[in-house]
């Protein structure tokens, strides 16, 4: 089997293989984890905020696949080192999606000191029974720290001390 990236060593080869099939699992499992914010948000601006933040957890392996496309072609005379520093800009694409979810809370949190809003948290009404909404946020925000931490250790392993897979943008995100 032929090396698929001219420029690494196989063993290296081998773990952005794992990384790769570790961030696609983290789109499904952020998508999934997204789904369940916003069926039982209700008006929370808790849940709205947890919802944005994990819209926002996508675009770190989102990027670090993007780069990765763009790494693996090879040199032309335009480009004779290759574009290796793809991963770099994949880097500040998620630094950048972790910045703006800091200045979204910050934004929302002087927003509502400033104005005195005191949101109350509703009731849902699931077949027949009547129970207070924010049992079902709690269960989703229980749901959503689960697959994070689970990606974020497997992640942490792959990404290693620098010597392994040689990529910033794995396991940003993540809880690990």
């Amino acid at each position: 089997m032929r090396n698929p990236h001219p420029l690494l060593p196989r063993t290296i080869e081998d773990r952005l293989r794992d990384a790769v099939r570790l961030e696609w699992i983290s789109i499904v499992a952020l998508a999934s984890i997204i789904a369940v914010m916003l069926l039982t948000m209700a008006g929370s601006q808790a849940m709205r905020t947890a919802a944005f933040e994990d819209v926002l957890s996508l675009v770190p392996p989102l990027c670090f696949l993007l780069a990765l496309r763009f790494e693996k072609k090879a040199p032309t005379p335009e480009y004779p080192y290759g574009h290796l520093n793809a991963a770099t800009v994949g880097f500040l694409g998620a630094s950048a999606a972790v910045l703006a979810l800091g200045l979204v809370l910050l934004g929302s949190a002087v927003k509502d000191l400033a104005t005195g809003h005191h949101p109350s948290i509703g009731t849902l009404t699931v077949g027949g029974h009547t129970f207070w909404a924010g049992w079902a946020m709690v269960a989703a925000a229980t749901y959503s720290a689960i697959p994070p931490v689970i990606l974020g250790r497997l992640k942490k392993r792959l990404a290693g001390n620098g010597d392994q897979a040689h990529d910033k943008i794995v396991g940003i995100g993540e809880v690990s």
